[in-house]
Order: C-alpha cells, then structure tokens, then sequence
C-alpha cells in the first residue's frame, strides 16, 4: 500500500467540518450528552449491555437482568483501577461477565431495559435522586446458577444483596434469592 501524504484542510474546510461534526451530534439519537457536553454512552453501549444480560440473566426477572446493568456500572464507575472505565471495557475484561459474548443476540426486550437502566444512571449523573437504581453502587460482583444471580460486594464474599430497592419494572414481580 503507498503511503500517501494530505494536504492540509484550509482554514474554511476546517470550520465547515467542524460545524457539519456539530451539527450531527447534535442531531444524534445514538449519543447521550451530559451538561459538560462529554459523551456518556452510546447505542453500542446499550447493545454490550444487552448482549451480557441475555448471557448472564435470560429467563431471569427484568429486575434481576436491570441488576446486571447495573452492576455493569457500578464497574464503570467504581474507581477501583482494576475495573475499566467504559461499558465495553468491563463487559469484555477477561475473567468477567462470561456470559457476555458478541455473539450474543441483541433482543429488543433486553435493548429497551438497557436503554431504560443507562437513562436512570444518565440522570442520577446529572444529579437527580431516586432514579430506580435496583442495585446499590457497592455491589460490583455476582454470580448465578442459570436461574438466579447473587450481587457481592466484594468477590467470593457472602455479603449478598438482599433485593431490598424498590422494583420499578413490574408490580409483583418477586425477585427469588
């Protein structure tokens, strides 16, 4: 392959990019931008979410899947330098979420949760309180049998989350642990 040199943009194809590159992120669906105008997830973000809870916790209770969502996050923003700091990071880190795979399906039932669970966290990142966090921010490890998962604290630990959040998913929905 020849490399190939550019010749540098002028001044007014620098300013016309920069403002058609404005333009679409302002008109994007696919990114949500926080007040400080950074990115905070993408629709890519919501498909790796996805993808893990149907590895991690199909045929679960949509409060348990929003509980690995949420633990997802809690990764993410823990700052533990172990856990990476985006949501392909963590669902990717070897060793962690193995039921994640890029094979995965991406259902529009599991989609719409994750989208739902990224825009509670987008809010209580802006500030807000009472978003319908299912899952406390400690708790950044679980593990399951197929049919339940238990949320730790701490790895290997029997500190496990006892459901105790208010489930804003479905009433009645009863969460087996």
């Amino acid at each position: 392959m020849k490399n190939s040199v550019r010749k540098p943009a002028t001044r007014g194809a620098r300013a016309l990019l920069a403002l058609l590159l404005t333009a679409a992120l302002l008109a994007s669906p696919t990114l949500n931008v926080r007040a400080d105008e950074t990115p905070l997830y993408s629709d890519i973000d919501a498909q790796y979410i996805a993808q893990t809870i149907w590895g991690e916790a199909r045929g679960c209770s949509k409060m348990e899947q929003a509980a690995v969502a949420w633990c997802i996050l809690n990764r993410v923003d823990n700052e533990n330098p172990y856990f990476p700091d985006t949501i392909s990071g963590v669902v990717t880190q070897p060793s962690q979420f193995a039921g994640y795979s890029k094979y995965n399906p991406v259902e529009d039932e599991l989609l719409e949760l994750a989208e739902d669970v990224l825009a509670r966290w987008e809010q209580e990142k802006n500030g807000e309180e009472d978003v319908g966090r299912v899952l406390p921010e400690q708790y950044i490890y679980f593990g399951g049998d197929g049919k339940t998962n238990r949320f730790r604290t701490q790895s290997g630990y029997d500190d496990i989350w006892d459901w105790s959040c208010e489930n804003p998913y479905e009433e009645g929905e009863a969460v087996q642990g």
